[in-house]
């Protein structure tokens, strides 16, 4: 399964005013591309508000039936990998990769999931690093990054979109 892909003009990008000032977001092979350092207030609030309007996107589509793929950051061997089925809007099935199983299991996320990740980054004070990846199209996280405290190792938090399918 792969990720849906659109091909806009690489010249096009999302900018979004935040605080009196305004940050640029590009985008570019289809997805928006947003990294902050939390400590910069102007680039938080326009990442919380490309956040919302990613959302507000997603839900526009009205997608509640889809198969997505995604594979979690991890420090050993192994990155767990994972696909969750959805339909209706509540997740049905996890398949869990061979790795997944060795490593104790895999956390589920739906699309809701990593809206819920990146929302909690930009609301928490301890995150000071957050990274997020939109696609451009249908509004779903490609990917979401939180690092909770740079002086800490290992307490990162990222997750990677490896496909997407709508469901009919």
């Amino acid at each position: 399964m792969g990720v849906t892909r659109w091909a806009p003009s690489a010249a096009l990008a999302l900018v979004l005013a935040a605080c009196g000032g305004s940050v640029e977001f590009p985008v570019q092979d289809g997805v928006i591309e947003a990294e902050v350092d939390t400590s910069d207030r102007a680039a938080l609030g326009a990442l919380r508000d490309l956040i919302d309007e990613r959302w507000e996107r997603w839900e526009a589509h009205g997608l509640d039936s889809y198969d997505i793929e995604y594979r979690v950051l991890s420090y050993g061997d192994c990155e767990p990998a994972a696909t969750v089925s959805v339909a209706a809007g509540r997740d049905v099935r996890l398949t869990p990769d061979a790795c997944a199983d060795e490593a104790g299991g895999v956390t589920t996320y739906t699309v809701d999931g990593l809206f819920g990740l990146a929302r909690r980054a930009v609301a928490d004070p301890a995150a000071e690093g957050v990274s997020a990846v939109f696609d451009a199209v249908l509004g779903y996280p490609h990917r979401v990054y939180v690092d909770w405290d740079v002086q800490l190792p290992d307490d990162e938090v990222g997750v990677s979109v490896l496909g997407f399918r709508r469901q009919p």
